[in-house]
């Protein structure tokens, strides 16, 4: 019995969310660095690092090396 039916939509923020050269990426990755500037523990250092992995993949699958060349170098100070 189907409880919930789903709908995408064409233009919808998670339908770009995956597409090549979308700009949420760039988005993400100035709040990373805003989160590194207000970490004060280690499990929030852990925390971003496991974030910048995913990011990074991310950034790998939209084609994005740019980006994903920033991530690493932002991952290399956490």
């Amino acid at each position: 019995e189907v409880l919930v039916k789903k709908r995408k939509l064409k233009d919808s923020l998670s339908g770009k969310q995956f597409k090549i050269w979308n700009i949420h990426n760039a988005s993400t990755y100035r709040v990373c660095v805003k989160i590194r500037g207000l970490n004060r523990t280690t499990e929030e250092n852990d925390a971003l690092r496991r974030r910048l992995l995913y990011e990074i993949r991310q950034c790998v699958k939209t084609l994005d090396f740019r980006l994903a060349l920033k991530y690493v170098s932002l991952l290399k100070k956490v």
